[in-house]
């Protein structure tokens, strides 16, 4: 058999394992001022076959086929100055606009991206940012999601007077890469989503 032909089979095998076999990710935490900062999260594939994990204040984890592998405290970033590229602020009034003309069609990708992932776990506790308008802003965009997955639930109270991050996060997806990549195509496709999107990066 042609040597190439081989090599052609066993890269679409690669692909079509990467697409198919599932990566999950699990992330248990809080940040409250009494307690402070405290979290674990992990990532394996194909069923904890390997394992990537780090529980806060203690560097990485790779575990393979439940063995420990190696440890690092932090990855590796390749080194080299990048130029800064001046970001144009965006308008919160316009990007809060922009959602609420969009209400239907925000519930609808949210709802179709955290089933896509199997979104499971909850988040819940008090949340108010320096600027109370970024807190509305951001509350107005969870608000939409409050229901995007039967399995997935938001219990946040929300602060206008004072800043504050009190919060518990208990969270696990199931990531198929092609069943992503799938439910992201049919929502390219809706020509209300492309419009909103168009909106949101001129807002």
């Amino acid at each position: 058999m042609n040597l190439w032909l081989i090599i052609g089979l066993i890269f679409l095998i690669g692909i079509l394992i990467l697409l198919t076999v599932p990566w999950r990710i699990r992330l248990n935490g809080w940040a409250d001022p009494e307690k402070g900062l405290s979290y674990w999260v992990s990532l394996d594939w194909a069923l904890g076959a390997v394992r990537v994990s780090k529980a806060y204040g203690r560097p990485w984890r790779l575990h393979i086929l439940g063995l420990p592998v190696a440890h690092f405290a932090h990855f590796p970033v390749p080194k080299g100055k990048r130029k800064k590229k001046k970001e144009k602020k965006s308008s919160p009034l316009a990007f809060a606009g922009i959602i609420k003309r969009n209400h239907h069609t925000m519930i609808r990708i949210l709802g179709r991206m955290a089933r896509a992932a199997f979104l499971e776990g909850h988040v819940k506790g008090r949340i108010g940012l320096p600027d109370p308008a970024d807190t509305a802003q951001i509350a107005m965009l969870l608000r939409l999601a409050r229901l995007p997955s039967r399995r997935f639930n938001l219990y946040l109270d929300w602060v206008y007077v004072e800043a504050m991050v009190q919060i518990h996060a208990n969270i696990s997806a199931t990531l198929i890469f092609g069943y992503l990549l799938l439910s992201v195509g049919m929502l390219l496709f809706d020509r209300q989503t492309r419009m909103m999107l168009h909106s949101l990066r001129h807002a």
